[in-house]
């Protein structure tokens, strides 16, 4: 299966990069999921991999495919957010407990954060969407809210 995905992902733009890593592919067994950023890139990808699979007797299972294609985009959100709560949030906050906010770094912090969750979850600048309403759509709190948090603890209050 390595061997097939291998062939395929030169010959398709799929594949998403984390910092230097390029991830183009998920298998298990028989299983595979081809990762894209597009249904256009996702289904020449397809393509590639069905055509370097038939010399093995091997065949797409076209019917999982479109089940699967229901789900995707949610599904990337979400994953989206996970890998932003996981990676970023970290680094963001990383010695913020002694950090002396003022209200400039409040608002770039806050907008930074918002922003990304923005980008996350597909809105762009027309849809308008209140921070309040991101925030409960991604289970989120301000990041100041956050910090202000991080820095009661250290002090123990």
């Amino acid at each position: 299966m390595d061997w097939i995905l291998g062939r395929a992902s030169v010959q398709s733009p799929c594949g998403a990069t984390l910092g230097n890593i390029k991830v183009t592919d998920l298998d298990f067994a028989d299983d595979v999921a081809i990762i894209s950023k597009s249904l256009e890139t996702l289904v020449v990808a397809l393509d590639a991999f069905s055509n370097e699979a038939k010399p093995l007797s091997l065949e797409v299972s076209w019917t999982k495919i479109q089940d699967f294609g229901h789900l995707s985009r949610e599904l990337f959100g979400w994953t989206k957010l996970h890998v932003f709560k996981a990676l970023t949030m970290p680094v963001l906050l990383y010695g913020s407990e002694t950090w002396k906010l003022n209200c400039a770094l409040e608002s770039q912090l806050d907008a930074f954060c918002n922003k990304s969750l923005c980008r996350i979850m597909g809105y762009c600048c027309r849809d308008h969407v209140s921070n309040q309403q991101l925030n409960r759509e991604t289970g989120t709190r301000p990041v100041t809210c956050t910090i202000r948090d991080r820095q009661l603890r250290l002090y123990a209050h």
